[in-house]
């Protein structure tokens, strides 16, 4: 393509590659295409041939670079290439070390380059640019701790499924322990099938209701508990200890849980209503 849009997928410079200007043999952009490399373009074709010819763009004594910082700081270039379709207008230097971060600036500088005929650079031969966003490096120890809005999932704890806020106006979060017995309790008090994605494998309510109207024994239901718990990713143990109390209607669940991540337990008892 001649029309200006490039002769790669999106380009050979921020905007694309132009059209050759014979005789004007200049510098037309520069920019960093990565952490470590950048591109210059020229507006006619560059001197190639051997890296060690004097005047061509392959040769590294052509180019320097060097930073605003305070002392300046001068980036090793380790090698330069044509890029591939660009017709010797188009070069990228490669440099040993990350190109520096915004707002710092770099200068490119390639005073003694030569065009394809020989003759000399027009107008500046430096120019400033500044380097590629840098990839982030990922951290374990940096990843974000599971939270939740914190919320109470009983009644009589406070009422039950509301937000609280922060004297700051934002909502207040629990991790941790606070938020593994509220996992347990959410799992423990919900009916069987309330979550549609999770038909079977969540909730006991209905099936403690089952329990004590028909006349069974607390051991099945204690067993099923701690299985329930068991399904909690952060659970490694887990202990039940039931009582039902019939005038109140209630059934009140000792729960102590061992953390998989922290080996701490964890008191997620609580009582069910079975009447209601």
């Amino acid at each position: 393509m001649a029309d200006g849009w490039g002769l790669e997928p999106w380009g050979l410079g921020p905007w694309g590659l132009g059209p050759a200007t014979p005789g004007m043999f200049s510098v037309e952009s520069t920019f960093a295409t990565s952490e470590r490399t950048l591109r210059v373009t020229f507006t006619d074709p560059a001197l190639t041939g051997s890296a060690l010819k004097p005047g061509s763009a392959l040769n590294l004594a052509v180019w320097s670079l060097v930073t605003d910082e305070t002392p300046p700081v001068t980036p090793i270039i380790l090698s330069v290439r044509e890029v591939p379709g660009s017709g010797a207008r188009q070069f990228e230097l490669y440099t040993l070390r990350k190109l520096p971060r915004y707002p710092i600036e770099l200068e490119v500088a390639c005073p003694t380059v030569l065009s394809a005929s020989g003759g000399a650079l027009v107008g500046a031969s430096s120019f400033d640019l500044h380097g590629a966003a840098q990839a982030r490096q990922t951290r374990t120890e940096n990843r974000s701790t599971p939270s939740d809005l914190q919320s109470a999932q009983l009644p009589g704890e406070a009422l039950a499924a509301v937000l609280k806020t922060t004297a700051a106006g934002d909502y207040e979060v629990e991790s941790g322990d606070a938020l593994l017995r509220k996992m347990l309790l959410r799992r423990l008090t919900t009916e069987p099938g309330e979550f549609s994605f999770l038909p079977t494998s969540f909730g006991l309510r209905l099936k403690a209701k089952q329990t004590i109207r028909g006349g069974g024994g607390l051991n099945d239901l204690r067993e099923f508990i701690e299985a329930q718990c068991l399904l909690e990713p952060d659970v490694q143990a887990a202990k039940a200890t039931l009582s039902y109390k019939p005038a109140q209607g209630l059934l009140v669940v000792d729960l102590k849980v061992r953390r998989a991540t922290t080996g701490g337990e964890v008191d997620a008892g609580f009582s069910l209503p079975i009447n209601d």
